[in-house]
């Protein structure tokens, strides 16, 4: 019978051979205070034993990770937040308090002219036979409609900042609907006080001449001096109201643009950095 086969077992290696060194990419992390933030690369390291030779070296390679430099400096950041949450909350509440004061004036003043147009003394009543009331209806829907709607900004403002200026463009868009629209309420009513010479508007006739006569017939109804004067002053608050949103808004605009600049300025001067460091780990 013949021997069974077998192989010779391979030499061990020869000392004088050097141990083959494996490498794996480990991201250098913020773990401690020491840590510098202006670094942007990660380390090669081996994890084969230390081994006196030359040609072991630690390679450095751009990071995949963000650089904390590249971040807008955190001071300017809550200048600039804390600036315009300023001025939209004032916005926001100046908008409340007027529209509320407009919406106030002018609930009265319909009110006053629905109970005192029951009455009649003579065969007439204080107002004229086709009064026109829609001037006075709409500025009454506008004043509700912004004291509701800048009212709920406010609460959210105050509530979830962040939430609620998550978008300029938002903010920007609730100007121009804002001005606009009481641009068209403060022109139109105030053109309907006498256009054409017609004065049966509320506004317009009880500021009118023509109703002296009939102020002593139905002096315990209505008086239309006094009604004069608080159709006037809702009149000239919306006038404030847009000056105020104006205002608002060139402040809101000169912040954001600040705001925009700086971390522009910011993020050119990180990605030079950036770059130096690059050039450099690659010489």
């Amino acid at each position: 019978m013949s021997s069974p086969p077998y192989h010779t077992p391979s030499p061990p290696p020869s000392p004088s051979e050097k141990p083959v060194l494996t490498t794996t990419v480990i991201p250098l992390r913020p773990m401690t205070s020491s840590y510098n933030s202006n670094s942007s690369f990660t380390a090669i390291q081996s994890d084969a034993p230390t081994v006196n030779d030359s040609s072991a070296t630690t390679h450095l390679l751009p990071s995949t990770e963000p650089s904390v430099a590249a971040e807008p400096s955190s001071s300017w950041t809550r200048l600039t937040s804390r600036w315009t949450r300023v001025i939209t909350t004032l916005s926001h509440l100046s908008s409340t308090v007027l529209s509320g004061a407009m919406f106030g004036l002018i609930a009265y003043t319909y009110a006053t002219f629905l109970q005192s147009s029951q009455h009649v003394i003579n065969g007439r009543t204080p107002w004229p036979a086709h009064p026109k009331v829609w001037p006075t209806l709409m500025l009454l829907a506008a004043s509700l409609i912004t004291f509701l709607v800048n009212g709920g900004a406010l609460i959210a403002y105050c509530c979830c900042f962040k939430r609620a200026d998550g978008s300029w463009k938002l903010t920007v868009l609730q100007y121009v609907v804002h001005l606009g629209l009481w641009l068209i309420v403060s022109v139109l009513y105030r053109y309907e006080k006498s256009a054409g010479g017609d004065v049966s508007d509320i506004w317009g006739w009880s500021c009118t001449r023509e109703t002296s006569p009939l102020q002593k017939e139905f002096e315990s109804v209505v008086g239309f001096a006094a009604l004069c004067d608080v159709q006037s002053s809702s009149w000239h608050l919306s006038i404030v109201e847009i000056v105020a949103k104006v205002g608002f808004a060139i402040g809101t605009f000169v912040v954001e643009r600040k705001k925009r600049k700086g971390e522009e300025k910011k993020l050119v001067q990180s990605l030079g950095d950036a770059t130096d460091g690059l050039v450099q780990s690659m010489t």
